[in-house]
């Protein structure tokens, strides 16, 4: 059902993750139908990338990601 997604979308993944396949994320990039979609690479952090040491960038690029919508 991941094709049926058309809505822009944001994935991270932690290039440290020990806790989900680094191939899982890519391949919800790719099946997703969206126009409008990035995958990005957060080189310092693990899995929980919303506490790691990558969150001001991850901050910014959500933030930017959703400001071009408005």
């Amino acid at each position: 059902m991941l094709n049926k997604i058309k809505q822009p979308a944001i994935i991270f993944q932690g290039k440290l993750d020990k806790t989900i396949s680094p191939e899982g994320p890519k391949l919800i990039y790719n099946i997703i139908d969206s126009s409008n979609k990035e995958f990005i690479l957060l080189e310092n952090s693990e899995h929980c990338v919303l506490l790691d040491k990558d969150f001001k960038f991850l901050a910014r690029k959500t933030h930017d990601f959703i400001k071009t919508f408005q």
